[in-house]
């Protein structure tokens, strides 16, 4: 499959995207942690900044990564919302981004855009997932976390 090459996918009783397949799969290094990322879009394993790990063979993945691809979904990336709960953390960049994390479970969900090409992923969206991951394994406080804009903060109690 080719970088480009996007898996399509348009299901009448999944509205929400909540069963899109995730067919390619690669257990990458970043910022030093190990990670199964999952996707539908292999534009997301960016050569260079995700290296395939060789030591996938020896070691588990410490966190999940789940990228969708949503090409259905148009827009830019806009200023960061984060909603914080007891056990979620949601940031919305607009229609272009939408990522969660589990801390406890240690995975993170995002859903991009279509219209959100390579440079953009690379100088707005990873930054964040990153971060988010950071945060989620205890290395770096919300506040430290590089976003896209002015953010506004959220939390909810009760979510």
């Amino acid at each position: 499959m080719s970088l480009t090459e996007r898996t399509p996918y348009n299901h009448p009783l999944d509205v929400l995207r909540r069963f899109m397949p995730s067919p390619l799969e690669a257990l990458i290094e970043f910022e030093k942690e190990l990670i199964l990322v999952e996707t539908n879009d292999s534009s997301f394993l960016v050569p260079g900044i995700l290296r395939e790990s060789q030591a996938h063979s020896q070691a588990s993945q410490t966190f999940k990564w789940k990228l969708l691809r949503d090409a259905d979904v148009l827009g830019k990336i806009a200023e960061a919302t984060i909603i914080v709960s007891e056990s979620l953390v949601v940031v919305s960049m607009g229609p272009a981004c939408l990522a969660g994390v589990d801390p406890e479970r240690k995975e993170l969900l995002a859903f991009v855009g279509g219209t959100v090409d390579t440079q953009e992923y690379q100088d707005s969206v990873l930054p964040v997932l990153g971060g988010l991951t950071q945060f989620a394994m205890g290395k770096k406080h919300m506040m430290d976390i590089s976003f896209p804009g002015d953010i506004v903060r959220g939390t909810a109690h009760n979510a």
